[in-house]
């Protein structure tokens, strides 16, 4: 993708995300907690993001041999990613979200990333601890539980 089409994207998802951001401050007070605890998060990201590409310029390849190979890498580090989300999607619908979560964290740390057995099932327990304490408990709101556990 050119450095200008990057540029256009960027701007285009910033404003959505400002745009959902400002609607969510007219939610009641406990609906709009998780848009605003997800979108300014987001917004800080994109604008780091956003800063990298227009002011350091830090993507720019210069040989074509390096940007083919670049490009070949990426395209197949997305499909591995998105068949990973698929997967996660299909975990989530079978077997609801708090078993899918601590499935495909494990997982994907261990086998894609290459993580220790010790790091991957302390970050998955973390994750599933604050997602857990965050959802079930802090908001009172059930996760799906799946069509298998129903």
């Amino acid at each position: 993708m050119k450095f200008f089409e990057k540029v256009i994207i960027e701007t285009i998802l910033f404003a959505l995300i400002i745009l959902f951001v400002v609607s969510a401050i007219n939610y009641p007070p406990q609906a709009r907690l998780m848009p605003l605890f997800i979108g300014i998060p987001a917004l800080f990201l994109m604008g780091i993001e956003y800063i990298n590409q227009i002011i350091l310029k830090k993507n720019r390849v210069r040989d074509t041999s390096e940007k083919l190979e670049k490009l070949n890498l990426k395209l197949k580090n997305e499909i591995i990613i998105s068949l990973w989300l698929i997967g996660l999607v299909g975990l989530t619908y079978f077997f609801g979200f708090n078993a899918s979560i601590l499935l495909f964290l494990f997982s994907i740390l261990k086998f894609q990333f290459l993580q220790s057995m010790k790091n991957s099932v302390l970050i998955t327990l973390s994750v599933w601890i604050v997602l857990y304490l965050s959802f079930e408990k802090f908001l009172k709101v059930p996760l799906n539980c799946g069509i298998l556990f129903k």
